[in-house]
């Protein structure tokens, strides 16, 4: 199962014994169902050397117009650890799902009148400007008429710039694949502002994520 990744990525922590090691997971992690779960994880952690600091993180509570909830468990080295850290507080949100939009989609990413009905007829038991039918396709109206985001979209709804993806599509990474990536992903402006109380000197976390998308452009 997907949980026995915790598992390899904790023999590499107890290994390599990085400074700060960090955790994402669904929401559900946390649930009363979960807890022993949970618990494991904690004091595994724990008996690594880490000290925990956990927190439910809403990508909406970034920049970012769309609730995304994760769990998100940070992993300070005992020896190093002072106690002090705080996650980052929410900012205002100035977007809303139609800055994230295309301004020219191909055809191909709109629906046809039979899908349209049905995704109306959804949006009538469920009222809302996005239309998700218990599947990973999230249906949007747009000009009147229904479409799928593009992979662009996605991407730009999980904090990704414009040449983010430009960097995968010109070097033939299918549309499929771009988008379970979006999916598998963390927010990037979530995250942007969990490593700035991480790392004051923020001319770090810059510098390393030009080097991180220098690697990617020479793939």
């Amino acid at each position: 199962t997907r949980s026995g990744l915790f598992f390899d990525a904790l023999r590499i922590i107890e290994h390599c014994k990085p400074k700060v090691a960090i955790a994402e997971n669904v929401k559900n992690l946390t649930s009363k169902n979960m807890k022993g779960i949970f618990d494991i994880v904690l004091n595994s952690l724990d008996e690594a050397g880490y000290n925990c600091y956990w927190k439910v993180m809403n990508a909406a509570d970034y920049g970012i117009p769309q609730s995304r909830e994760r769990v998100i468990i940070v992993s300070i080295r005992k020896d190093i650890d002072n106690g002090s850290f705080q996650f980052p507080d929410p900012i205002p949100l100035t977007c809303c799902l139609a800055d994230m939009l295309e301004d020219n989609v191909p055809e191909a990413f709109y629906l046809s009148e039979d899908k349209t009905r049905s995704v109306i007829s959804h949006n009538d038991k469920h009222p809302g400007h996005i239309a998700d039918r218990g599947g990973r396709e999230v249906k949007i109206e747009d000009n009147g008429r229904y479409r799928k985001l593009t992979p662009k979209e996605y991407f730009r709804l999980m904090g990704f710039t414009d040449s983010d993806y430009e960097v995968l599509a010109s070097n033939g990474i299918s549309k499929t694949q771009i988008y379970k990536m979006a999916g598998n992903s963390i927010a990037v402006t979530m995250l942007e502002h969990l490593f700035r109380k991480l790392y004051p000197d923020t001319s770090r976390i810059d510098t390393l994520k030009a080097q991180s998308l220098d690697i990617l452009r020479k793939l």
